[in-house]
């Protein structure tokens, strides 16, 4: 049956939602509150992980995160502040932070990633133009025994659900990429993750949506979502009124905002990132997380991007440039030959991850609520899952046989 879908958010999640629900002959209509293509995916680092299996509530972090957020160079920082709705979230957080809950969730994060990957590799197929897939997976880059014994952990993990993933020596890197000087333990390299231009990739979406009839609105902040008896009449902004079938809401870390009049409470914190783009000054085919950084370091041909930090101030985006220079103290530490003077910090860019209490997003129909589902909180796994999203989305709208995921149901905080 044909639906008409209304999807509020043209980032990389709500784009992908749109996609396969054209895809499968539903109207559709999608708004932004912006333009489309300056969404948080735009800066990122353009991974696609089955590396990051292990969710960002895990054993440790809490620990970790509270000896990091009083350097202001470093990878994580909270911005102290009494918001019940951080409260909330922090709590969350320190309880999902277990082994118990890794165990619990890390297989449903694999096979996420997995399919999303598959769905990738479908999309650099289908799309007329290229967005810069590649397959060349990712190496993680240790400086401690003890990072390193933490990372053969997760490459023990890893194996066991199936990975592609082996250990690598200095020595190994060293003669891959003679040019680059390491100062490191040793490594991980993950061989079914991928990477890709996000830029490009968002730029396809949206051409291929306009191309295939899709209801584009730009420049649109919905305020009122018209609710009747359990269900969602329409939605407004900018004084228009906008019927709908279905009602699915993408709007990444704006999303607890807007569905606040819904008197839903979504445990969503906006995750601030940084990255900065520049020339390549290496021949760097394969993408590289400094661990003990937090660094993410992608090649994207004769360019490179350079990615870090998670900043916990709410929907600001404005850039503290000492988390930027945090993230290229960290290059220089891993890689002593980096020259810090090529680097323009002016023109680094940030951007604002919805990150969940429990590392896993809420995708799915709300309870109470007779058309609204909600696509967001992702993370840093936003590029990763668009695509399976997206199809979990079109195939619940559709009405379609689709696999259980009862760990990324949008009620499971409520």
């Amino acid at each position: 049956m044909t639906r008409h879908v209304t999807i509020i958010g043209g980032g990389i999640i709500g784009l992908a939602c749109a996609y396969y629900l054209q895809q499968d002959g539903h109207l559709v209509r999608l708004i932004e509150q912006s333009t489309i293509g300056k969404s948080c995916a735009l800066g990122n680092a353009g991974y696609v992980s089955p590396s990051h299996f292990i969710p960002l509530a895990a054993p440790g972090m809490v620990k970790k995160g509270l000896k990091w957020m009083f350097n202001p160079e470093s990878p994580f920082y909270l911005q102290p502040r009494f918001n019940r709705d951080l409260i909330r979230w922090l709590w969350l957080f320190n309880r999902s932070c277990s082994k118990n809950h890794v165990n619990k969730v890390k297989s449903t994060l694999f096979d996420l990633c997995m399919r999303s990957r598959a769905l990738y590799a479908q999309l650099a197929e289908d799309l007329p133009d290229t967005f810069g897939w590649q397959t060349n997976g990712i190496y993680v880059l240790c400086q401690s025994e003890k990072a390193m014994a933490e990372e053969l952990e997760i490459l023990r993990q890893g194996q066991a659900l199936g990975a592609q993933v082996s250990a690598i020596s200095p020595l190994e890197l060293a003669q891959k990429y003679p040019d680059i000087e390491f100062d490191i333990q040793g490594g991980v390299y993950f061989g079914d993750d991928a990477h890709l231009h996000p830029g490009l990739l968002l730029e396809r979406l949206h051409a291929s949506l306009k191309n295939s009839a899709v209801e584009i609105i730009e420049n649109c902040a919905i305020d009122s979502i018209n609710l009747q008896h359990g269900k969602v009449l329409s939605v407004g902004g900018n004084d228009d009124v906008y019927p709908v079938d279905e009602l699915v809401v993408a709007s990444g870390a704006w999303s607890p905002k807007l569905l606040r009049q819904l008197k839903l409470n979504l445990p969503i914190q906006a995750g601030k990132g940084y990255s900065v783009t520049m020339d390549n000054p290496w021949r760097l085919d394969t993408p590289m997380i400094l661990s003990e950084g937090a660094v993410a370091i992608t090649p994207f041909g004769q360019q490179i991007r350079f990615g870090g930090t998670l900043e916990l101030s709410g929907l600001d985006l404005s850039i503290k440039q000492r988390r930027v220079d945090g993230i290229f103290n960290s290059v220089k530490r891993f890689i002593p030959n980096f020259n810090l003077a090529a680097v323009n910090k002016e023109s680094a860019w940030a951007g604002l991850r919805p990150c969940s209490p429990d590392g896993l997003p809420l995708i799915g129909r709300v309870a109470n609520f007779q058309n609204l589902l909600i696509a967001s909180g992702h993370a840093m796994l936003g590029l990763t899952l668009a695509p399976i999203s997206g199809r979990i989305i079109a195939d619940i709208i559709g009405g379609k046989p689709t696999q259980e995921w009862p760990h990324l149901s949008p009620d499971r905080f409520q």
